[in-house]
C-alpha cells in the first residue's frame, strides 16, 4: 500500500473513530435527555394533574324477598360555576340566556339576581389588582342536591352547553344514603357514616361498599381544580347488594305493636324479635326507647346488651331438671312462696299462698321462684352439682355466643365454678334458676327457645342470606345448626308441654286464645332492687307460636317499669300475643275478622290512583290538598303523606303495594304483559323496578 493510500486509511479511520464517538455521546445526550423528559413530565403531571378517588355508590340493603328496599344510595350532583372561565364572547353572549334558564329550571332565584352573583363573581376576579385586594369566587354554587333530571336540564342551558371549560359549569356527583321505610328495623339496618358504622351496614360493609376508582383532575391557574371528565360520562362503580332474613310485613308489626305497649306501660325501652323456626333467619328485630313521649331506634339492646332475664331463664333451669331425670309430677315444698337459701330469704309474686306443696310442672307454669329454685338447690348446689348445671347451659347454648352476623354481640355472662373459688356462693344456684346472677342477652335467650320450639336442634341467628350483584347470587349463606340436639328429645316433649301449660292455666293465661296454640314462659326481673327509690323491673315473655307445628318463636322485652303494671304477663305477654296475632293472619293462619285492635290506624304505605286515595281520605277528613295522579301514600298513625310515584316509560315501574287494578293499569300501559298471581296487593313483581325495559312480560304476585 503506498504512503498515499495509507494516509487516506488513516483518516477514513478517525473519521469513522469521531462519527462512532460522536454518536456514542449523542445517543447518551438523547438517553439523558429521555430519562430528564419523563422526570419532566413526571414533576409536570404532578403540578397540573392528580388523581382523586370517587365515592362508589353503595349497594341496597333488601328485605327477604329480594325486591322491598331497607337501604339505598340516592344518586345527586352538586352544580357550581367558574364564571371566570368563559371567554368574553361567550360569556356576553349566553349570559342572560343561563340565568333565565337557572331561574326557570331551579325556581330559587329570579334572572336578575343570577346575573348579578354570576357577573359580581367575574368582574370582582379579573378586577382585582393585588394579593391584598378580595376576589371574586370561582365557585358559585348553582344547586345542591339535584337528580340526575335537573342536572342533565342545567347542563343544557346556554353557555353551561359550551363544555366544562368553554361554559365554566362544575359538577360534583355524591350519593345519599336513605332508609326506605325510615324507623323500621332501623338500628339493625345500621348507620353508614365515616366512623362508627353499626348494624348490617357495618358488618356488611366490604361487601356494600364496592370498589373505589378515581379520576383525573386538571389545574387552572391559579387556584382551580377541574375533573377531565363528567360525572355521566363514565360507569358509576357500584358496591354489591344485601339481601335480609327481614320480612317487611312482619317487621311493620312488631314495631308498631311494640310502641303501642312501650306507651301504655311508659316503658323505657322495648326490644321484640322473631326467628324463623326452622331456619334461624330473623324475621323481624325492633329497638325502641321511649323519650318525651317520642319512640325512636336508638341502640340495638337486642344483640349487644346483656341483662338478669329474670324467670324466662326457668325454661333452661327446667331443661337441666329433666335431663337429670327429675319428672315433671316431682314434688316440691314451696311454703306459701317463701324460703331461706343459705343467708338469704327468696319469695314467689304471689307471696303469701295457699300452697304448701307443689309440683315441678305447676311450679314452673305458675312461675314459681321458690319451687324452682327448691328443685336447682337441691340437684345443682353440690361440688358436683354446679359443674353439672354450668355443663347443661353450655350444652343448651347459653354460655357462647350465637354468632350473629352483626358485630358488636357480648359472651354471655354465666358463673363457671371452675373458675374460682368465689364464683360461686351458696345461693348463686337458687339465684340462677330463675334468672339472676347470670346476664344474657335477648337474642341469646330467644335462641335457646328457638332450639326448643325446633325440637332440640339449635339453629344459628342470621340478619343476612344473599350477596348479590346485577341480580345474580354471588353468596347464599345457608342456615346453620349444631350437629346434636340440645338434649333429648323427651326432655324437649316435656318442657313443650310445661310451656304450653304456662299459657293455658299458668301466667301466661291471659293470652290464650283457642284459635292457636301458644307456648312460652313469662318473666319478671327487678333491677336496682337494694335502691328503693331506683328500683324498676324488666318485663318479658319468650315463646313459639303455633304450638303444635312452631313457625316463629319470638322474645318480648319491656325495659324500666316503674309504674303498678311490671309482671312479664301484664306487660309483654300481651304484646306478644298481638303480635303473633297479626303475623298469624299475615301467613294465612287466621282471618283478619279475628284481628283485635284498640285504635285504627291508617295504612303504613300504599299504592294506587291518586283520585282514589283522595275520595277515600276525605271521607275521614286526612286529605292533604291534591293528590298526584299516581301517589304513594305513607301513613304515620293518624297523619297521611302523599307523594308522587315515579313512573317511567322505559323503565319497569315500582308496583308494590298496589291493587290489581292500578297494577295492571300501570304495566299495560308501557306496552308489558302481564300474569296474576293470588288477590290483594302486590307484594311481588317478577322484573326489578328501575330496571331497563327489555322484556314484554311480567309477573306479578297478591296477597
Amino acid at each position: 500500500m503506498d504512503r498515499k493510500n495509507e494516509l487516506l486509511l488513516r483518516v477514513y479511520l478517525v473519521l469513522i473513530c469521531f462519527i462512532v464517538f460522536a454518536g456514542l455521546i449523542s445517543w447518551k445526550l438523547i438517553d439523558i435527555s429521555i430519562v430528564e423528559g419523563d422526570k419532566w413530565k413526571a414533576e409536570k403531571t404532578n403540578k397540573y394533574l392528580k388523581w382523586r378517588p370517587i365515592e362508589a355508590q353503595r349497594g341496597d340493603i333488601y328485605s327477604d324477598d329480594g325486591i322491598r328496599m331497607l337501604a339505598s344510595s340516592i344518586e345527586f350532583f352538586e352544580i357550581r360555576m367558574d364564571p371566570v372561565s368563559p371567554s368574553d364572547e361567550d360569556f356576553d353572549a349566553h349570559i342572560y340566556g343561563l340565568c333565565i334558564g337557572l331561574e326557570r329550571t331551579l325556581a330559587t332565584k329570579s334572572a336578575n339576581e343570577w346575573r348579578s352573583i354570576i357577573e359580581g363573581a367575574r368582574k370582582s376576579y379579573k378586577n382585582a389588582t393585588s394579593n391584598s385586594q378580595k376576589k371574586g369566587t370561582r365557585n358559585v354554587l348553582i344547586a345542591k342536591k339535584i337528580d340526575d333530571g335537573k342536572y342533565r336540564e342545567i347542563k343544557a342551558l346556554p353557555l353551561f352547553n359550551l363544555g366544562k371549560y368553554k361554559g365554566g359549569m362544575k359538577v360534583e356527583r355524591f350519593f345519599s344514603r336513605k332508609k326506605t321505610y325510615h324507623e323500621l328495623a332501623s338500628r339493625t339496618i345500621g348507620l353508614y357514616r365515616d366512623q362508627n358504622m353499626v348494624g348490617i351496614e357495618r358488618s356488611y360493609d366490604k361487601a356494600l361498599r364496592g370498589a373505589e376508582r378515581s379520576e383525573l383532575m386538571r389545574f387552572v391557574p391559579p387556584d382551580l381544580w377541574i375533573p377531565l371528565e363528567e360525572p355521566t360520562e363514565y360507569q358509576i362503580i357500584r358496591g354489591k347488594d344485601v339481601v335480609t332474613t327481614i320480612d317487611v310485613d312482619i317487621q311493620d308489626v312488631v314495631h308498631n305493636e311494640l310502641k303501642i305497649g312501650m306507651v301504655k306501660n311508659e316503658a323505657k325501652d322495648g326490644v321484640v324479635i322473631i326467628m324463623d323456626v326452622k331456619t334461624g333467619y330473623i324475621k323481624a328485630l325492633s329497638n325502641l326507647k321511649l323519650h318525651n313521649g317520642e319512640v325512636n331506634e336508638v341502640m340495638n339492646k337486642a344483640v349487644v346488651e346483656r341483662i338478669e332475664p329474670g324467670s324466662t331463664f326457668k325454661a333452661a333451669t327446667a331443661l337441666a331438671l329433666l335431663e337429670k331425670g327429675i319428672s315433671p309430677g316431682q314434688d316440691v315444698r314451696i311454703d306459701k312462696g317463701k324460703k331461706k337459701f343459705y343467708d338469704r330469704w327468696m319469695f314467689d309474686s304471689n307471696y303469701p299462698s295457699d300452697v304448701i306443696i307443689s309440683d315441678f310442672s305447676e311450679s314452673f307454669s305458675k312461675s314459681s321462684n321458690v319451687g324452682i329454685a327448691t328443685l336447682a338447690n337441691d340437684n345443682f348446689n353440690s361440688k358436683a352439682g354446679k359443674k353439672e348445671f354450668f355443663s347443661y347451659l353450655k350444652q343448651f347454648g347459653l354460655v357462647d355466643k350465637t354468632g350473629i352476623d352483626l358485630l358488636g354481640e357480648p359472651e354471655p355472662f354465666i358463673k363457671n365454678p371452675d373458675k374460682g373459688t368465689t364464683a360461686w356462693s351458696g345461693v348463686t344456684a337458687p339465684w340462677m334458676a330463675h334468672g339472676y346472677e347470670l346476664q344474657i342477652t335477648p337474642l341469646q335467650m330467644l335462641a335457646f327457645y328457638n332450639a326448643v320450639a325446633n325440637n332440640g336442634i339449635y339453629m344459628k341467628p342470621r340478619l343476612v342470606k344473599n350477596i348479590k350483584e346485577n341480580h345474580e347470587v354471588l353468596k347464599h349463606y345457608n342456615p346453620k345448626t349444631k350437629k346434636e340436639r340440645i338434649a333429648s328429645l323427651e326432655s324437649i316433649v316435656e318442657l313443650k308441654k310445661m310451656m304450653e301449660d304456662v299459657v293455658t292455666k299458668g301466667t301466661g293465661a291471659n293470652i290464650y286464645t283457642d284459635e292457636y296454640g301458644i307456648a312460652g314462659k313469662t318473666g319478671t326481673a327487678a333491677f336496682d332492687y337494694l335502691d328503693k327509690e331506683n328500683k324498676g323491673y324488666n318485663a318479658s315473655f319468650a315463646g313459639y307460636f303455633p304450638a303444635d307445628n312452631p313457625r316463629y318463636s319470638m322474645i318480648v322485652v319491656a325495659y324500666g317499669l316503674k309504674g303498678n303494671k311490671y309482671y312479664g304477663s301484664q306487660v309483654a305477654a300481651p304484646i306478644f300475643r298481638r303480635i303473633a296475632d297479626k303475623v298469624m293472619i299475615l301467613e294465612g293462619g287466621l282471618t283478619q275478622e279475628y284481628s283485635i285492635t284498640d285504635s285504627k290506624t291508617l295504612p303504613r304505605s300504599s299504592k294506587g290512583f291518586g283520585g282514589d286515595f283522595e275520595a277515600i281520605y276525605s271521607e275521614i277528613s286526612q286529605t292533604e290538598g291534591n293528590y298526584p295522579r299516581w301517589a304513594r301514600i305513607e301513613s304515620e298513625g293518624a297523619r297521611t303523606i302523599a307523594q308522587k310515584a315515579l313512573i317511567r316509560k322505559k323503565e319497569v315501574p315500582d308496583v308494590y303495594g298496589m291493587g290489581l287494578r292500578d297494577a295492571v293499569y300501570v304495566l299495560e300501559n308501557i306496552g308489558m304483559r302481564v300474569k296474576v298471581h293470588g288477590a290483594g296487593k302486590v307484594y311481588k313483581q317478577s322484573m326489578r323496578p328501575g330496571a331497563r325495559l327489555d322484556k314484554e312480560n311480567i309477573e306479578i304476585y297478591l296477597n
